[in-house]
């Protein structure tokens, strides 16, 4: 999978089909470079996708606290 691939793939997970925008402000950077990415313009970093899935693991905690705590 390449970056551009991890990108877009981690970005709909995280924030369904508008996760262009919010994904240029997880990431703190310009909404037109996600855009560039996304579009195989420019690769992604190796940075940039570590930190999208550092992003991604937290949420995922965070989900799973909140599941766990409905389910009580």
């Amino acid at each position: 999978m390449t970056n551009q691939q991890k990108l877009i793939t981690l970005g709909a997970a995280l924030h369904g089909r508008l996760w262009l925008r919010a994904t240029a402000r997880d990431l703190n950077v310009d909404y037109r470079q996600v855009q560039r990415w996304a579009k195989g313009e420019y690769e992604p970093p190796d940075q940039i996708i570590a930190e999208l899935v550092e992003i991604a693991v937290k949420h995922q905690r965070m989900i799973s606290g909140a599941i766990t705590a409905a389910s009580r």
